[in-house]
């Protein structure tokens, strides 16, 4: 394990790139492999914040002290964790590690979600996902349930003052039909166009 992720890092290292690291195991071993790049990262100052966690698993076997341990410590190097939103015999402490500024994003395993029959891609989906899983019913947790989807880009601010879009903003978004982004969360609303930097990838054939 040690130098499968020596050699990964060293090329991240060698040409000045990020590392996205894919961890299922929740065997000792995942946690294993957790602890080494962080220890790695913090023996290398080029690599903090470069490092996204995919899955992660081995945190979902973990609470108590040894969770806030291993929480702080990929803050302090300033990981990233990317999760499908697992759900089942594994649920991820997603809350506990965005509370300690951790950047959490989600996605799939491909487009249509080869991994599971249940995936279809859709980013609002997983927002939908989150809420449910992390207990947000009500308007406000909807709304920043949606960040998940969006690293962290939100029409308002927990204050209710809009922080997107305005101008200069990178013109990719997804229009949908919905009233507010809580009811697009809640109801998956359906998209009628998508942009990518101002230009039109997808428009809806209804």
């Amino acid at each position: 394990m040690e130098k499968s992720l020596d050699a990964m890092f060293q090329i991240a290292l060698d040409f000045e790139r990020g590392v996205d690291i894919h961890l299922h195991e929740t065997s000792p071993a995942g946690l294993a492999a957790i602890r080494y790049m962080i220890a790695t990262v913090a023996k290398n100052p080029a690599l903090k914040g470069k490092v996204t966690l995919s899955h992660g698993f081995a945190l979902a076997t973990l609470d108590g002290s040894e969770l806030d341990e291993i929480i702080h410590d990929l803050a302090e190097q300033q990981f990233s964790v990317a999760s499908t939103l697992p759900i089942g015999k594994l649920t991820m402490p997603l809350p506990q590690l965005q509370a300690a500024g951790i950047n959490v994003i989600t996605g799939t395993d491909s487009v249509i979600d080869h991994w599971s029959p249940f995936g279809t891609g859709s980013m609002l989906e997983k927002a939908n996902l989150y809420a449910q899983l992390y207990r947000g019913s009500d308007e406000y947790s909807l709304t920043r349930a949606l960040a998940i989807a969006t690293e962290g880009v939100l029409p308002l601010s927990a204050q209710g003052e809009r922080q997107w879009p305005k101008q200069g903003d990178d013109a990719s978004m997804m229009i949908v039909t919905a009233s507010c982004s809580a009811e697009a969360v809640a109801r998956i609303s359906p998209v009628v166009a998508t942009f990518a930097r101002g230009k039109a990838v997808f428009t809806s054939s209804r």
